[in-house]
């Protein structure tokens, strides 16, 4: 047996597949093909048409033996972990949140069938067209008789995992689950009475060839087999003790079973003998179909699919696929790239990866893969003009784009891991890297110089707002600054230890930096003086991203997006819909904007994330003024006040003590209309510094007269 894998291809089209998320609509995934989630169930109809399902919602369809690819996000904030077809039109998808989904076409389009349940369903079968079965959670078994339109629940008399199901006829069925659960039924479920397994292992999966003669697979290499519906099962020697997660039939003497880390056994004598056709150090196999006893396909995690066409004496992978988008970059509305890395293969170590290239010229909705590329991560990529654009990866690649199309290697003078990299003109441009690299071009990349940075810590971001003063961040909050545009670097005190993996100013003033557990740093002083906060959910976060002084984003893990629209002083969570690490963001203008991550993931909004719920901090533009709340609060040594003004007025904006005694007046002025932002040093009007705390800010503008409160610790 050997595995082959599809190298080579000079240009492969991906298909994109879009969805609104359930609930609101601000967030659209597009998945491109081969994605890199996790497929968990394949049906074939014939040697050219198969369909898939897997995490995030994905279903992918092929009509030409896997050459190419359509499909769908169904929602993606689900995972679909099953699916069914009783003929070529017919077909139900079963998942998470007690989602079923029915399909009258072979799966090019699917309606919702609303089950009433909420617990993950893994299983789905159905006898025919009207009569089906979905299992899953806490022994959960529902029952439909009218093709899905409703569903009624059955007593399973267990708590236990239910993991999949097999029907013979509309009566006779059978599930298994945890804790070595096999429950059968002859009247279609009104009763499911246990079956004695003899073991305790949990049972993934179950197919049966006639009423009479089955297997059951699962963990521990355990093969389990009957020839009189249940009464009896007899374990089978398999061999193995991998984790054994699905099984499949196609007559009485030829099955495959597949599992963990690419295992696959098959028999031609009913299970008597089984023979190892493992994939070498592969993903782990979720699902198995074959339509005779030559012709099969599985799937698997990373969105892994192989197929054999000679009973798997031979399996061959289309494992391209990826493993994270790192970074993102669209010079227009239509015109785009993603960057990362990809798995290519696998060997004995597992997973081989290259570095990956996309682009779309159609705003996302179809991505073609440049095989002009690095063998290494591409981990950060930039468009210094419409046309020109470069990027960094592992081992000290730099490719360079010239004319929007292809890309090329550009020879550098280090070979470490590079992280990063900004251009703030055409000409001049900068790079950091690992153990304190850091790289500067004045002469749009022809050449490339050595900067001395003076740390060997990591340095993951990099950011310039002119072409003299810029920030490096990275490991252990180590923030670098520079006034001679990276001639030279003075570190700054962070006041943390933590990883910073991005950065961003404003101006040469006022500034962010975001990293590991949530943490975010925020600067009024070039980085002189850094405050800490952290957002919430506190997951590492790994890129922010203004399109203006007031608007901007932050990405990270579990799916997180933060957004704010007062330049940073509150962020607001925006509903994702998904739960994968999210590692980088572009927004042409506030409302346009694409975010990426982990196992391929992409989404994109077309309303800025949608509407903040900021309460009284809310900044969308109010009808009359506001003064929001000072941020950090209680802080020390400084705070920012920010306000909105709905038309031009003389402001006040004047700081007392608790006594009524005013201490210092930060505003005396007229102003314009728009949002303001004001500093306090907690320097009196004298200029001697108060002691701490609680003190009075208040704002009047014309008639308007409002007061906040504020906690200085000293």
């Amino acid at each position: 047996m050997s595995l082959v894998s599809k190298y080579g291809l000079a240009i492969i089209i991906v298909i994109g597949f879009i969805s609104n998320i359930r609930g609101q609509s601000d967030w659209s995934a597009t998945v491109p093909f081969p994605q890199g989630q996790s497929l968990n169930s394949v049906h074939l109809f014939n040697e050219q048409k198969m369909i898939l399902a897997g995490h995030g919602g994905s279903i992918n369809v092929t009509t030409d033996g896997g050459a190419t690819w359509s499909g769908q996000v169904l929602d993606n904030g689900i995972d679909l972990y099953a699916l069914h077809f009783v003929d070529t039109n017919n077909g139900w998808v079963a998942g998470s949140y007690g989602r079923v989904y029915k399909s009258t076409d072979g799966g090019s389009s699917w309606a919702e069938c609303f089950t009433s349940v909420n617990h993950t369903l893994y299983s789905v079968f159905f006898a025919n067209d009207q009569v089906g079965w979905a299992a899953g959670v806490l022994g959960l078994i529902i029952h439909t008789d009218d093709g899905g339109n409703s569903w009624i629940s059955q007593s399973s008399s267990t708590t236990n995992i239910l993991y999949d199901i097999f029907f013979t006829d509309t009566t006779h069925g059978w599930i298994v689950g945890w804790d070595g659960t096999i429950l059968y039924t002859d009247d279609g479920g009104d009763n499911w009475m246990p079956q004695s397994s003899g073991t305790t292992s949990r049972l993934y999966g179950v197919s049966f060839a006639n009423d009479n003669t089955g297997w059951v697979a699962g963990r521990w290499g355990t093969v389990l087999k009957t020839t009189n519906s249940g009464e009896e099962w007899t374990p089978q020697e398999s061999g193995s003790t991998m984790r054994l997660l699905a099984v499949d039939f196609v007559d009485t003497e030829t099955g495959w079973v597949v599992g963990m880390d690419g295992f696959i056994l098959n028999t031609s004598d009913g299970g008597d003998h089984w023979q190892n056709q493992y994939l070498s150090a592969g993903p782990w196999l979720n699902a198995v179909d074959f339509i005779d006893d030559s012709t099969g396909w599985a799937v698997g995690t990373r969105g892994s699919i192989f197929n054999t066409v000679n009973g798997g004496q031979n399996w061959k992978g289309q494992e391209h696929h990826p493993q994270a988008f790192t970074a993102v970059h669209f010079t227009s509305a239509d015109t785009g790239w993603i960057s990362g890395k990809e798995v290519i293969g696998y060997d004995e170590e597992g997973p081989v990866t290259k570095g990956l290239m996309l682009k779309t010229i159609n705003g996302g909705l179809g991505w073609s893969l440049d095989t002009d590329k690095p063998t290494s991560s591409v981990n950060d990529m930039v468009f210094s003009q419409h046309a020109h654009g470069w990027a960094v990866g592992d081992s000290g690649v730099i490719l360079e784009n010239n004319d929007a199309g292809s890309w090329s290697l550009h020879a550098v003078p280090v070979t470490v891991d590079l992280y990063s990299l900004t251009f703030n003109d055409p000409g001049h441009g900068w790079i950091t890297g690992q153990s304190g690299t850091l790289l500067q071009t004045s002469d749009n990349g022809t050449t490339w110089n050595e900067c001395i940075s003076s740390v060997t810590s990591d340095l993951f971001a990099v950011y310039f707002s002119d072409s003299l003063s810029g920030w490096a961040a990275g490991a252990q909050g180590t923030i670098l600054h520079t006034v001679d545009g990276g001639e030279t670097w003075d570190p700054q005190n962070s006041t943390i230890q933590t990883d910073l993996h991005d950065i961003y100013f404003h101006d040469q003033e006022t500034g962010l930096a975001i990293g590991a557990d949530g943490v975010l740093l925020v600067s009024y002083f070039s980085g002189t003086n850094w405050l800490q906060t952290t957002t919430e959910p506190a997951e590492d976060i790994h890129a922010i991203f203004f399109t203006d002084q007031e608007t901007g984003w932050i990405a990270g893990n579990a799916g997180t997006i933060l957004m704010t629209v007062d330049g940073g002083i509150d962020w607001d969570l925006s509903t994702s819909g998904t739960s994968v690490d999210l590692l980088a963001l572009h927004f042409l203008n506030p409302d346009t904007g694409w975010v990426v991550g982990d196992s391929g993931r992409i989404l994109f909004t077309t309303t800025g994330g949608g509407e903040l719920n900021l309460g009284d901090a809310s900044m969308l533009p109010p009808a009359s003024f506001g003064i929001y709340q000072n941020f950090p609060n209680p802080f020390n040594p400084i705070t920012k006040i920010n306000y909105y003004l709905p038309k031009q007025k003389d402001v006040t904006i004047t700081i007392y003590d608790m006594l009524g005694r005013q201490v210092r007046t930060l505003i005396n002025q007229t102003q314009y209309a728009g949002f303001h932002s004001v500093i306090w040093n907690t320097n009196n009007d004298y200029g001697k510094p108060v002691s701490a705390g609680i003190y009075l800010y208040q704002i009047q503008a014309g008639e308007y007269l409002q007061t906040k409160k504020m906690v200085l610790l000293k």
